[in-house]
């Protein structure tokens, strides 16, 4: 937690790729590549001892290249999504957030709650696999929980979390462009995340994290689901399988932290998935960052 009035502010790159997508039953099938890039700029500001506010900022260019693009131009129903999986840099704001965390307890070990709201920064394209995210207002509920260990490992930490995502229903996305759309559905996302870490020199830090996010609600699984019974596609499903995923992913990832100055901290992650159901599997996650403290 930064004290009052203290803070940073941060920039990460992240590139990730994708060239498998996994079914219900954690098989995976290859769907040609998309290579997706996010610009992420973030606040984070101590209003008290206790108290402090972040913001994200997460600016996106994705590419798809493959032989199974997302056409929403043939669907039997008019809409206004764009057709993005052409091969080309499709870029632009994705959902900005905005957080506040209380840190409750620091003994026996760190106790720190958290709230954070999730907004689409604009009306953009979601049925694409170049989209720049599902276009849901969201609400996380979650807690973190940590220390240092004792001695003689006092440079070492530990800490976990649990994050539980409420996401908007799909009621709240109908407009004149989507007749069709399902019933009041909503599929949420609940993840549990365990990190180690620990100081190698006094500038010079590394972590371990795991992670695993698990979907509950009434959601689609696929492809199971994205037919009707007698055989027929299913639009409604399809259309809007990314919102209703029921997806489960377990991934991991490896980073170090190196402080330039008394302000300024690099970083470096590198992970990937583990294994996936109804999910894309990322061959690779990598991102840099920097932030500066003030």
């Amino acid at each position: 937690m930064p004290g009052k009035g203290q803070g940073s502010f941060g920039m990460t790159y992240q590139q990730k790729q994708s060239t498998k997508l996994t079914n219900a039953d954690g098989s995976s099938e290859p769907f040609g590549k998309v290579i997706a890039r996010t610009l992420t700029l973030d606040l984070d500001y101590g209003l008290s001892g206790r108290w402090a506010v972040s913001v994200g900022m997460p600016f996106m260019r994705n590419r798809y290249t493959g032989d199974d693009p997302h056409d929403p131009r043939g669907f039997p129903f008019p809409n206004d999504q764009r057709f993005l999986d052409d091969g080309q840099d499709h870029g632009g704001w994705s959902d900005w957030s905005v957080g506040l965390r209380y840190q409750w307890r620091k003994r026996p070990f760190l106790v720190t709650p958290f709230v954070a709201y999730l907004q689409p920064s604009h009306d953009y394209t979601f049925f694409s696999h170049a989209a720049l995210g599902t276009h849901q207002r969201a609400l996380q509920l979650g807690v973190h929980v940590g220390n240092w260990l004792p001695l003689p490992w006092q440079a070492m930490y530990w800490q976990a979390g649990y994050a539980y995502t409420i996401e908007q229903s799909t009621r709240n996305l109908d407009h004149a462009a989507y007749p069709f759309l399902p019933d009041d559905r909503r599929v949420n996302h609940g993840a549990l995340s365990l990190e180690f870490g620990g100081n190698i020199t006094p500038r010079l830090g590394a972590h371990l994290l795991l992670n695993h996010t698990n979907s509950y609600g009434n959601g689609v699984h696929a492809p199971g689901d994205f037919a009707n019974p007698d055989g027929s596609p299913n639009f409604n499903n399809i259309f809007y399988h990314d919102q209703l995923l029921l997806l489960r992913t377990t991934k991991a990832s490896a980073g170090v932290e190196y402080q330039l100055t008394d302000r300024y901290q690099l970083s470096f992650d590198w992970g990937r998935t583990l294994r996936g159901a109804d999910a894309h599997f990322w061959d690779y996650e990598t991102s840099i960052g920097i932030s500066r403290s003030f």
